[in-house]
């Protein structure tokens, strides 16, 4: 029966004990590596993916602090760097990928290309989730009301680049120019204009980090200013709010003012690594597109396209919150386990072998089992001693996972062999379904 998050003061922070902390770092390090080590393709990928989802707990943590501007304007100014870096970890494994595969020989090799990109693709999300999954573990950032808080400030910093990217888009349809020649090269002079002064003196290195720095000040004592005067009227924004606009704000100038080189950029690799007979259409609708729209305007409709994702996986694990398929106190060790549980499945797909494919359901487990369970004990036993009990607890857990790893790898050697007319149609994953069931259903038993 679905039901709704625990009120704020009902949820008190709760961490899980040291040494089960410690297995559930252990145990999805080790599997993630294994995983990566097997498709060495997908780890730039991944840690692209995984750096972004470190930041988003971040952006969490940080919303879930002292309601201040300073703390708004660090989580605003990480919001946009998060959604790139997710949103980039997932495209930049689908256009290696798609370089590797494609073309194709034949027309019925297309969907096995796909199924590939599927299968690398699912495994890199499963590794991002799982280090989503630690980095909210780290200190239960999502206890009180901080998942929520952390949706708020991604829409209250998101809604800055949405509306100037809208923007944009009703002066390229309203006008015969684009943004870029209409809004963003006049403020470029004048800003340039502006900041002749600090060029003088600054060396050419340390401009763009100084006026950045210089940005970030004035746009924090601006804030502070603007809700003083704002106090009286009822469209005060709240200091954590006010200081979220500010940092999209900051985010929006910066990703227009390198906009150019990064279209520039992404064209190239894009038109590189294609194949060959659709690079000459990939440069005209760029083309078309820079000059009908901007390369400012494209650049942020990309973007917003990341933000989307990024807010779709904070109301996914929300849901799962809602519903009650996560359990808050130990959400971070849940979302851990569900990560390196999609690595395992997708990459039985792929071609992983059988055994790295049960070890990763396994291990997916007692990620999940060690988070619960320790959360549990350390708010039942507080301080006093918990080792002894903890170590029979998961001493358990490692016998039963590695006994039914065993007991499954044992069942797939004497399938008959793949290739052998008298093979059954998916007998193998059949016995590997089952497996994963009777695993679920030992371990519910056993709480």
């Amino acid at each position: 029966m679905a039901h709704s998050p625990e009120p704020a003061a009902e949820r008190p922070l709760a961490r899980a004990t040291r040494v089960a902390g410690a297995l559930v770092v252990l145990a999805t390090v080790a599997a993630v590596a294994l995983f990566l080590r097997e498709f060495p393709e997908m780890v730039g990928p991944a840690a692209l993916g995984s750096a972004g989802s470190v930041l988003l707990a971040v952006v969490v943590g940080l919303s879930r602090g002292p309601d201040r501007s300073l703390t708004g304007v660090g989580a605003g100014l990480l919001v946009a760097p998060a959604a790139v870096t997710v949103a980039g970890g997932v495209l930049v494994a689908i256009v290696l990928l798609v370089e590797d595969i494609f073309p194709v020989e034949e027309e019925a090799l297309l969907s096995v290309g796909w199924l590939v990109i599927v299968g690398n693709v699912g495994v890199v999300v499963g590794c991002v989730l799982a280090a989503f999954g630690l980095a909210l573990s780290r200190r239960n950032v999502v206890a009180g009301n901080g998942l929520e808080q952390g949706m708020r400030t991604t829409i209250t910093s998101g809604a800055v680049p949405i509306l100037t990217a809208l923007l944009f888009l009703l002066i390229a349809g309203t006008t015969d120019t684009t943004a870029d020649g209409a809004v963003v090269a006049p403020v470029a002079d004048l800003v340039g204009y502006l900041v002749t002064p600090v060029t003088a003196v600054v060396p050419a290195q340390f401009e763009v980090p100084v006026l950045l720095a210089a940005l970030v000040v004035a746009a924090t004592l601006l804030v502070g200013r603007l809700r003083r005067w704002l106090t009286a009227t009822p469209f005060a924004p709240g200091p954590r709010t006010a200081g979220a606009l500010a940092g999209g704000t900051i985010t929006t100038v910066a990703v227009v003012a390198v906009a150019g080189w990064v279209y520039e950029r992404v064209t190239t690799e894009l038109i590189r690594r294609f194949p060959e007979e659709i690079e000459e259409q990939i440069r005209d609708a760029t083309t078309t597109t820079a000059s009908s729209f901007g390369e400012s305007t494209a650049v942020l409709l990309a973007v917003v396209l990341c933000l989307g994702v990024l807010a779709g996986l904070l109301v996914a694990v929300y849901a799962a919150l809602w519903t009650g398929l996560l359990a808050r106190r130990s959400v971070g060790s849940s979302l851990a386990g569900v990560g390196v549980f999609l690595a395992a499945v997708f990459g039985g797909t792929v071609g992983a072998p059988a055994w790295l494919v049960l070890a990763g359901v396994a291990a997916s487990l007692l990620v999940w089992d060690a988070g619960r369970f320790g959360v549990t004990l350390a708010r039942e036993a507080g301080t006093g001693p918990t080792r002894r009990v903890e170590f029979v607890h998961l001493g358990a857990a490692l016998l039963v996972g590695l006994g039914a790893v065993v007991v499954a790898m044992l069942v797939v050697g004497r399938l008959p062999d793949p290739n052998s007319a008298a093979t059954p149609d998916g007998t193998e994953l059949l016995a590997l379904a089952s497996v994963v069931v009777g695993l679920l259903s030992l371990v519910l038993s056993l709480r």
